[in-house]
């Protein structure tokens, strides 16, 4: 199915000169979309609560006295980081950006997991709140280790204690249990809980 609101955004963004959108920016169009039923591709979208968890855990890191934000390695057994956790090929370490490059990659690489989640649910009966949760553990954890986990297979079988009992799984990192991880778990599951 095609975005109904997808030629709305287009249009708004070559008006503003191609400029790209922040996670404040979609939620401002969401809600005003919103205000006029218009319909979204699919009825979830990570809502403002997991913004502002994902924002809160992910905080800007490396924050230079000129106010850009470096690259950094959040452990010793992670991957260079920068902005709101964001990894990949294109960061490595001595790598700056602004606060608005970190702001746009947050809101496109949350549109990628929020889509990710949604195709992987496969029209799984899913409350908001689960479905901000997943999309929480997904955007640490990555698609492909979302995708093959109990949890999801619990998740789309209706079982959803279980599926809750699973967030508690993914607290380790190269085989180590990591305080940080064991609290942002309990954390996501809580919300997939509520």
């Amino acid at each position: 199915m095609t975005d109904p609101r997808s030629p709305i955004f287009a249009a708004i963004k070559g008006a503003r000169s191609n400029k790209p959108f922040t996670v404040d920016d979609v939620a401002k169009v969401h809600s005003f979309l919103d205000s006029f039923n218009v319909p979204r591709e699919s009825g979830l979208v990570p809502s403002d609560r997991i913004v502002d968890f994902l924002k809160g855990i992910e905080r800007l890191h490396r924050i230079r006295p000129d106010g850009r934000v470096e690259a950094y390695m959040p452990t010793a057994d992670d991957v260079p980081t920068i902005g709101y956790g964001s990894t990949g090929k294109d960061i490595y370490l001595g790598l700056i950006w602004t606060v608005a490059q970190c702001e746009a990659r947050f809101a496109r690489q949350l549109d990628e997991f929020a889509a990710g989640v949604r195709d992987a649910l496969d029209g799984a009966a899913t409350t908001q709140n689960q479905f901000d949760a997943m999309v929480s553990l997904a955007y640490n954890i990555g698609l492909a280790g979302f995708q093959q986990s109990t949890l999801l297979r619990h998740h789309r079988a209706g079982r959803y204690e279980q599926a809750r009992a699973q967030f508690a799984v993914w607290n380790k990192q190269a085989g180590k249990v990591l305080d940080g991880l064991t609290k942002r778990r309990a954390a996501e599951a809580a919300i997939y809980r509520s």
